[in-house]
């Protein structure tokens, strides 16, 4: 009987980490996106900064 307990509860055990993992993968792919965004947005704008300066010169 207490085999199927330490399964279960190893069986428990693995999947709170499987969770944990995918959660942290997750939140990887969330933060590299909007880290991609931003580069890209941040070259947009200093793109459009210097054609502004390009026709003030």
């Amino acid at each position: 009987m207490l085999g199927v307990f330490a399964y279960c509860d190893s069986a428990i055990l693995r999947s709170v980490r499987n969770l944990e993992q995918n959660a942290a993968g997750l939140g990887k792919a969330v933060a590299d996106a909007f880290h991609e965004l931003c580069v890209f947005q941040f070259g947009k704008c200093a793109c459009y900064a210097g054609k502004a300066v390009s026709q003030i010169f």
